[in-house]
């Protein structure tokens, strides 16, 4: 996972708070072209001239998105983002499990 460092942050815009924190990644989201989040945020940074992103979450959790498919969240989630694209995603993890 990308450590988020205080030299970071201070080329970011930061906002701590699940309410501030959730209306500022869903703007982001929608700007790129993305889905909406579902857990609740501690803290949402945001360097737009480089696009690294991150969150952090209470905790850890887990949501399933499909029939088959869990995907779980570490308490930090970052990467770099584009429109339409999400690169070097950290902290987010998939599983697939089989229908026997």
């Amino acid at each position: 996972m990308a450590l988020i460092t205080d030299e970071m942050k201070t080329k970011a815009k930061v906002y701590h708070g699940n309410e501030i924190c959730r209306e500022k990644l869903n703007l982001l989201l929608a700007e790129i072209g993305l889905v909406t989040a579902s857990q609740e945020i501690e803290e949402y940074g945001y360097d737009k001239g480089v696009g690294l992103v991150w969150l952090k979450h209470c905790k850890k959790a887990e949501q399933k998105v499909a029939d088959n498919v869990v995907v779980s969240y570490d308490t930090v989630v970052s990467a770099y983002v584009e429109p339409h694209q999400i690169r070097k995603l950290r902290g987010v993890k998939a599983k697939e499990f089989l229908n026997v």
